[in-house]
């Protein structure tokens, strides 16, 4: 654990990363120049990204609590993590006031997954009417860190999201393509081991100059946030750049080739030699992965650990290296059969649901691309709700997309929904001309 006394008061964060060993190892690898930021950043906190803004008087807004039940989840998970230190112990207001100036605190509200398994929702993005105070009536860009210059924001207006530009936090992400041409190329006997990172934001501290924005509310105490949370626009980026710092020590240190996706990393090894009994050899396994996150304080959950093995899950995909070809797990066909269910009544449904099925079929289109031609319906169903539409407007769907949404169910209902994967053609000099009318 990695203290740190940077607030008033005594108020500190605590994180399982080791900055100094990340500063050895990143210079080991030759990148320590390129992610100087990581360690540094793991000692003092990571800049969220709205720089120069503050807000002009203290703002608590309610949280979004359906029922007393719902805020006992939140009450229990705030123990479990004042004991983590990844947020402070409750504070009266005017404690809070005294140690950070105007504050505001982001309403918070329960999702339940599944039965049982509930998610925390910290809103950042609240609230959703966003107005500045300028000519232009749009979005403040988030200026550089400035010592001088800090615009006032009205809290009840603009929300701190609105202020962070994520293009201002890039990473790499392993995507479908490149996990796809990953197995493509991969020899026989190639295998794959799944890692998963235990809380992955809730180890990355947040610069005590960016708390006074990411403050919570319970029971009438505040509480400063010391870890980046899902809520936050520019906790992927953060978080990804140091994901992108540990995929270069793992590489420096023997691993031959991984993926990642936020929390979800996939480690691939290569046939070294093949035994007399058809086995394979390699050049490493688990060991170096767990022998790296131990120096490192990297936080793998070993509940989600699955073992080298000849097929794998990534991105809601079932990959299988022996057949070469990738597919909906059954997991993912029954849930995503429970959300086309709701289409096929033929009811009056709202924008929120509109969007939530288009980035499902999106997402089974990679395996499925004849889906993409199902589509065309739903996106003008989209299109006919404004941007600002509540979910109490409900349009009813046409019969049109009534006759998609049959399509895509009996598509879900198949046993195999996937794809045989091949290595693409390379690319042509030949210059192609076609008529977009005839397509």
């Amino acid at each position: 654990m990695v203290p740190s006394t940077t607030c008033s008061d005594d108020i500190t964060f605590s994180t399982r990363l080791k900055p100094d060993a990340w500063s050895i190892l990143l210079e080991e690898a030759s990148v320590l120049q390129e992610f100087a930021g990581v360690p540094k950043g793991l000692r003092e906190g990571f800049r969220i990204g709205a720089d120069g803004y503050d807000v002009g008087y203290t703002f608590t807004p309610p949280n979004h609590f359906r029922t007393e039940a719902e805020a006992d989840i939140v009450r229990a998970k705030f123990k479990e993590e004042i004991a983590l230190g990844r947020i402070s112990t409750g504070l009266t207001p005017e404690h809070a006031q005294r140690l950070l100036g105007n504050f505001r605190t982001a309403p918070m509200a329960v999702l339940e997954q599944r039965p049982g398994k509930f998610r925390i929702i910290i809103n950042h993005s609240f609230p959703k009417v966003k107005f500045v105070t300028s000519n232009s009536h749009s979005p403040p860009a988030s200026p550089p860190p400035s010592p001088t210059l800090t615009k006032i924001i009205d809290p009840a207006k603009i929300s701190i999201n609105s202020l962070i530009d994520a293009d201002d936090f890039p990473c790499d992400w392993g995507t479908f393509a490149d996990c796809y041409l990953l197995v493509a190329d991969a020899p026989e006997g190639t295998q794959v081991a799944i890692f998963d990172v235990d809380a992955a934001f809730r180890n990355i501290p947040i610069h005590p100059s960016m708390r006074h924005l990411v403050c919570l509310f319970l029971d009438g105490l505040i509480h400063i946030d010391l870890m980046l949370n899902f809520g936050e626009r520019s906790a992927p980026g953060i978080w990804g750049h140091v994901a992108d710092a540990m995929v270069k020590i793992l590489l420096h240190r023997g691993v031959e080739a991984l993926l990642k996706w936020v929390d979800d990393f996939i480690f691939f090894r290569y046939p070294k030699h093949r035994t007399s009994s058809g086995s394979f050899t390699y050049s490493y396994d688990e060991s170096l992965i767990w022998e790296t996150a131990e120096i490192l304080g990297w936080p793998w959950a070993p509940q989600k650990f699955v073992p080298f093995a000849f097929s794998f899950t990534y991105i809601g995909f079932l990959w299988k290296l022996d057949l070469k070809t990738v597919e909906l797990t059954q997991e993912k066909k029954l849930k995503y059969c429970s959300k086309v269910a709701l289409w096929l009544v033929g009811d009056k449904l709202d924008k929120d649901k509109a969007e939530s099925i288009i980035g499902t079929l999106n997402h089974i289109c990679l395996v499925a691309p004849e889906g993409h031609s199902r589509l065309i319906h739903l996106y003008r169903f989209r299109a006919s709700f404004k941007q600002l539409d509540s979910t109490l407007i409900k349009h009813r769907i046409s019969a049109d997309l009534l006759t998609d949404m049959h399509w895509w169910d009996q598509l879900l209902q198949q046993e195999f929904v996937g794809l045989s994967i091949s290595r693409p053609p390379e690319f042509s000099d030949d210059i192609i001309y076609i008529d977009a009318s005839t397509c």
